[in-house]
């Protein structure tokens, strides 16, 4: 997405300017404890109005999750045919594993850097037929914070699990689930519906996003304003509604 900068003033070490993507420049004694990258956000108020602008955020895992799910390029079902991940826009209808569909109220998407602070950026990349007959249909590329309606490899014949939605590194094998390190930047999305969902992309059921709340509770009161700032279709974040799918536990 190409998107005007917000007016939302964040705190003055995170400002709305994309002039610069790098951290504040630590004491010399003291090492940063984040860098900061710039994000692209569009939400769908319950109007109708679309909200879209940019954010400067932390990088933080929490942050990083809310934008690193699907690569530029992977194919979602919708209700009217396909469409690539870069063209979906809020108020677009995506199919859900439940027949039915599901309107899109928020995407997001950063870049990420191999030069960012912490680990390099992994991808998830899936094999044809890797979970079944075209699941996927085609290989596709997963960020960090996907989550695949798959059950994970130790409870495989429990009927509960096969509705429990598992991070796809946890299917890495080096054989049909590959871990990938891509040496440039790249651009990660992430999808946000007016309903947990499980969406298709390329034949595979896939998790829409939706805030841990565990994880919101341990950030400071001002790291938690910018989080919210991230979603400005939402008056609270706990109006993101419950989960529908029951999260597995990374392996």
């Amino acid at each position: 997405m190409n998107l005007p900068p917000a007016a939302r003033t964040l705190p003055s070490h995170m400002s709305t300017s994309n002039t610069s993507r790098t951290s504040v420049m630590p004491d010399r004694e003291q090492k940063p404890a984040f860098g900061v990258r710039v994000a692209d956000i569009a939400g769908l108020k319950a109007d109708g109005h679309t909200i879209i602008g940019q954010r400067r955020i932390p990088t933080l895992r929490i942050f990083d999750q809310a934008f690193a799910g699907f690569a530029q390029g992977t194919i979602f079902q919708a209700e009217n045919g396909l469409l690539a991940i870069e063209d979906i826009q809020p108020g677009d209808r995506l199919a859900t594993a439940d027949g039915g569909s599901e309107q899109v109220t928020w995407i997001g998407s950063a870049t990420f850097s191999p030069s960012d602070l912490g680990d390099r950026m992994h991808l998830t990349r899936v094999m044809p037929d890797s979970f079944g007959v075209n699941r996927p249909e085609s290989f596709i590329s997963l960020g960090p914070a996907a989550r695949v309606l798959q059950a994970p490899c130790h409870l495989r014949g429990n009927a509960v699990a096969t509705q429990m939605m598992t991070p796809a590194q946890s299917f890495i094998d080096g054989v049909n689930v590959i871990d990938v390190m891509p040496p440039t930047p790249i651009r990660l999305f992430h999808i946000g519906m007016r309903r947990h969902s499980a969406l298709i992309a390329s034949g595979l059921e896939v998790e829409s996003y939706h805030p841990d709340a565990a994880q919101l509770r341990d950030l400071s009161t001002t790291l938690r304003d910018v989080f919210h700032s991230l979603f400005p279709h939402v008056d609270k974040l706990s109006d993101f509604g419950p989960t529908a799918y029951t999260h597995a536990p990374a392996s």
